[in-house]
């Protein structure tokens, strides 16, 4: 449970922020009272991450104006969100945040592109779908639609236990919120325990740093070998990023194994299809690709849409997203 103190500057920056506010404050108020409450947008609240929070801002406000019922649009999110947020530890809380703003972020992005009338659909003892919403068609005509929304997350890397550490400290340590992270290494690994406690160990002593400065961090690897990460701080706005040098000595890329990821993908797709079947009117899937480096082939996203309309027959329309934003290679 956070502190009265901390209660009244989670109150007074959601003041700054009328829609994640009413879209969002009340989940960040049973948060704020749960046990562990440290999430990554309770951090950026209270640390005012800007640049961040104007982006919730916006998909917030999108989404309040296209739904039908702002009451009941909150009370789905309360409903799905609130036991995690009194009982996940951080990460698992993490992970169904995201889940929820990307359902934000598919209504805010699909109403931007014409669709209207979302509301949650009504719940019951079996999950089919999200939200219904009305799809005006190329002849003019209204339509009902079922959209489903499915988030394929990307393992926790080296850059997110950075994040989700200093995060952490933030709260305590206002000063990290102003400084930057660079990591500078090939590949953005998945990350076991002992390196995300190595991660922890390392940015809890950053505040002793000198900015700007550059210094080394090996992760423990179970074969032995270290990972080497340079890490270079700057003054800034609290963001962490990584540099990978590429050729030489370095790997080339591609970053991301597509046909693995296109059989996991193809997967979701056809256990969420599954789930429309019951449905009636256009069956709508939006699936969010958060990769490790932010990156993904409008070729891929082509070649994943063709499959559904192959295997469907255009019964399924598939939405891609990638990092919470709609590709514009939809078509």
């Amino acid at each position: 449970m956070v502190p009265s103190t901390t209660r009244i500057q989670l109150d007074e920056a959601l003041q700054r922020y009328p829609a994640i506010d009413r879209l969002l404050g009340a989940l960040m108020r049973v948060r704020s009272e749960a046990t562990n409450p440290e999430c990554f947008l309770l951090s950026m609240l209270l640390s005012d991450v800007a640049n961040v929070l104007d982006f919730w801002e916006d998909r917030s406000d999108k989404f309040l104006k296209a739904v039908v019922d702002i009451d009941d649009a909150v009370q789905k999110i309360l409903i799905e969100g609130s036991g995690h947020a009194r009982h996940d530890p951080p990460r698992g809380f993490n992970a169904r945040l995201k889940d929820l703003f990307l359902e934000v972020c598919v209504v805010a992005d699909l109403a931007d592109r014409g669709l209207t009338h979302f509301f949650p659909a009504p719940a019951g003892k079996i999950k089919n779908h999200d939200f219904n919403c009305t799809v005006h068609c190329d002849d003019g005509q209204p339509q009902d639609g079922c959209l489903e929304v499915n988030n394929l997350r990307s393992p926790v890397g080296i850059v997110d236990a950075f994040v989700e550490s200093r995060r952490a400290l933030v709260s305590s340590h206002p000063g990290l919120s102003k400084i930057d992270i660079v990591l500078t290494h090939h590949w953005d690994n998945t990350v076991d325990e002992a390196q995300i406690d190595a991660i922890n160990s390392f940015v809890e002593h950053l505040r002793d740093r000198d900015v700007p400065s550059q210094s080394t961090l090996n992760l423990p690897t179970t074969n032995g070998q270290e990972v080497e990460v340079r890490v270079n701080l700057n003054w800034g706005e609290g963001r962490v990023a990584m540099v990978r040098p590429i050729g030489g000595d370095f790997p080339t890329g591609p970053f991301i194994a597509e046909d693995r990821l296109f059989e996991k993908a193809v997967s979701t797709i056809e256990k969420a299809a599954a789930q429309l079947e019951s449905c009636f009117g256009l069956r709508l899937l939006a699936l969010n690709f958060d990769t490790p480096d932010a990156m993904l082939s409008s070729d891929f996203a082509i070649r994943l849409q063709g499959y559904v309309n192959a295997k469907w027959s255009g019964a399924i329309t598939l939405f891609v997203f990638l990092q919470y934003r709609f590709l514009e290679c939809n078509r």
